[in-house]
């Protein structure tokens, strides 16, 4: 008698997708009608059957059984694509090993060696479904297990319970291939290697398929599949659009632009804004949610007038004081949204995000007598989840940290209450892996140098390359890089520094593999040789055995002098468009000092304009730039004269739009004599 075993599990198969824009709209099968009715053909030719009952298509096989559309053209796009399917696994059977061997089949595990009988496999290790992509910008690998959802191998995962229908949308650019789940972003992976340095996408259409393929062994990454496995799937929909524009990561659920802070918390002598600028010609509308701890929430209906930046009085609309909190903020189209904290003399600054994902990492950690950091989460899902906290290096904290963290709630690490018994003072890293999609961030309170820090986790396991625009090495201030490796390979790290007078220098860097966390002195002359002259920061990482692999690393910019500190993480990518909803002139120009920085990573000059956006929203202010290839540009912008001058009896506040014909990086930083500290911001960029 044959023996089985019985798990329930997640296929899904081959799927090779580009983007198109010949077609005029998406193609939708919602199974309404079987696959073949709508010209849709079987592209293997192993057993198996499939059958439509009351809108579900089921494909049941142990071998291979797909579908794919008849036609076999190759069409072009300038945009991207979009792959959405609703699905769930039945069920699924495993013949064991002797029942295999009768058939005359060769097992072999992920290095190729043979299985023996005794051999044990776990089911919830094998790879039993993927989804390829593949186009002239990348290659990809989605793959499914009975428990989790893996893309591009061990490092982005999502948890999920496969015998449920759940909704799956991949979305592909020319940056990025993100996977949300259930319209929450799950994964974004930004990996990206131009083969063919191209700037549009091709599609042949027999590549394009799905269902089942269960014919033999294959492995990547670390990943083992097992022939001789019985798949069943149920199909509620698949479609594919090859001609909608993409705008990013505000492709978001309820046809609202969602982007979300971790971090808030007001009380005594501590004051919290959020500026919010809309660009548009329409009023925004929407939503303030905050979320507190123990699961209870406020919401308030905001409304922001178009071209004008707003500001959001976190005291004034009634917040629970002396409770931290997370905010979502929720419009009707895009805004640009920034949180601005002070703290008796204190400043934390840093733009919500619109990412969630299982994994995030954080290169600056920092355990002394004088500084307290705070890991910051949200949970935005309807369950409950579970995150845990690694630091690196390991050996500074024993046993992982583990903890809880209710739907639509906040919790809050205080990391530095762990080192008390530690050796004094040491930087570290962070990671966080949960098992639902979350927002992270790490806040720095520093009374050595009277300042404070806010900084955005890094969606993800790391990024191959990154870029700051802002840096400038004098004698009394200091700039590091903080890198997290968590690669099991050493890499080598190439750091470029690019001066606002186009001269560029460059340095390599050894980095050992598996949580290896490095800090590098910019500020030492081995790094930056040309003192007080303003540049950008770019790095690449690759293995340091084969520098044709890419290595993502986690990346951290400080900059930090008497009373002052700023931290960002890199920019991954340039963009043609950014917006900073953060902007103060003062009466007096000495007492808050704010710079742009805009950097051009491409071989063509920059040519765009710079717009003001004030808080009253009338008569914005447009300024040209021009960036050379590779150049830098930086403006000081409390004595921009083109500016609206502040009022006599107080300030004006604006918002900033950057338009460029090239992508480029952008960073702006704030100064205030006044409330004392300073923040900088990535700020937040699309094409």
């Amino acid at each position: 008698m044959i023996k089985l075993i019985y798990t329930k599990i997640f296929y899904v198969a081959a799927l090779f997708l580009l983007a198109n824009s010949a077609f005029a709209s998406p193609v939708i099968l919602n199974m309404d009608t079987h696959p073949q009715d709508r010209g849709w053909v079987t592209s293997c030719y192993n057993t198996g059957s499939s059958s439509l009952d009351n809108g579900i298509l089921k494909i049941d096989s142990d071998t291979c059984y797909s579908f794919r559309p008849q036609l076999e053209t190759t069409e072009y796009s300038d945009t991207g694509w979009v792959v959405k399917t609703r699905m769930r696994i039945a069920d699924s059977q495993i013949l064991q090993y002797d029942e295999l061997s009768s058939n005359n089949q060769t097992l072999v595990d992920a290095n190729g060696n043979p299985f023996s009988n005794n051999t044990f496999i776990d089911p919830e290790d094998l790879v039993l479904a993927h989804i390829e992509l593949s186009d002239d910008i990348r290659y990809a690998k989605l793959s499914f297990y009975a428990d989790r959802v893996k893309l591009n191998g061990y490092y982005q995962e999502i948890k999920l319970d496969m015998s449920q229908f759940h909704e799956f949308r991949l979305v592909g650019d020319l940056t990025s291939i993100r996977l949300y789940v259930d319209g929450a972003l799950a994964i974004n992976w930004r990996d990206v290697v131009n083969y063919g340095n191209q700037e549009r996408f091709y599609l042949n259409m027999r590549h394009l398929s799905f269902g089942i393929d269960n014919r033999n062994y294959s492995s990547y990454i670390n990943e083992i599949s097992y022939p001789g496995v019985r798949s069943v799937t149920e199909w509620d929909s698949f479609e594919y659009d090859l001609s909608a524009p993409m705008t990013g990561d505000d492709i978001q659920d309820e046809g609202m632009y969602v982007q979300y802070m971790p971090e808030g918390y007001i009380g005594e002598g501590i004051l919290e804004f959020v500026g919010v600028l809309n660009s548009s010609a329409q009023t925004a509308a929407g939503e303030y949610q905050v979320y507190y701890s123990d699961g209870s929430s406020q919401i308030f209906p905001v409304s922001f007038p178009p071209y004008q930046r707003s500001s959001l009085d976190i005291r004034g609309l009634g917040v629970k004081q002396d409770t931290r909190f997370a905010s979502v903020l929720k419009t009707d189209r895009r805004t640009t949204a920034t949180l601005i904290h002070y703290e008796q003399g204190k400043a934390l600054g840093a733009n919500f995000t619109t990412a969630t994902n299982t994994r995030w990492g954080i290169a600056e950690g920092f355990a002394s007598l004088h500084t307290e950091d705070y890991l910051n989460l949200f949970n935005p899902g309807d369950e409950m989840v579970e995150v845990e906290v690694k630091i690196h290096p390991e050996h500074r904290l024993r046993n992982d940290l583990v903890l809880r963290v209710h739907s639509k709630s906040r919790a809050t690490l205080p990391v530095h209450e762990f080192f008390k018994e530690e050796s004094l003072p040491f930087p570290y890293g962070i990671t966080v892996k949960s098992t639902g999609p979350v927002v992270a961030a790490l806040s720095r309170h520093d009374a050595g140098f009277g300042d404070g820090m806010l900084f955005m986790a890094t969606p993800g396991m790391g990024e191959t390359s990154g870029y700051v625009a802002e840096g400038l090495a004098t004698k009394n201030n200091y700039e590091y890089f903080d890198v997290l490796n968590l690669n099991t390979f050493p890499i080598n790290l190439e750091l470029s520094i690019h001066y606002i007078d186009g001269i560029s220098q460059t340095t390599k860097h050894y980095i050992s593999g598996y949580n290896q966390w490095t800090g590098i002195t910019l500020t030492d002359n081995n790094i930056v040789t040309r003192p007080d002259i303003a540049y950008a920061v770019e790095y690449q990482a690759t293995a340091y055995y084969n520098h044709n692999l890419n290595a993502p690393v986690i990346a951290n910019f400080i900059h930090a002098q008497a009373g002052r500190m700023e931290g960002v993480r890199f920019q991954q990518d340039s963009h043609r468009y950014w917006e900073f909803a953060e902007g103060f002139r003062s009466a007096n120009q000495a007492t808050v000092q704010e710079h742009l920085a805009i950097f051009n990573p491409s071989n063509e000059a920059a040519d765009g304009t710079i717009t003001f956006y004030y808080d009253d929203g009338l008569n914005p202010t447009v300024i040209p730039f021009k960036v050379s290839s590779y150049g830098k540009a930086s403006f000081a912008l409390h004595k921009l004269t083109e500016l609206r001058q502040a009022h006599s009896w107080g300030g004006i506040s604006y918002g900033i739009h950057i338009n460029s014909n090239v992508g480029v990086i952008a960073h702006f930083s704030h100064q205030d004599k006044n409330l004392g500290g300073g923040f900088a911001l990535n700020g937040t960029g699309w094409d």
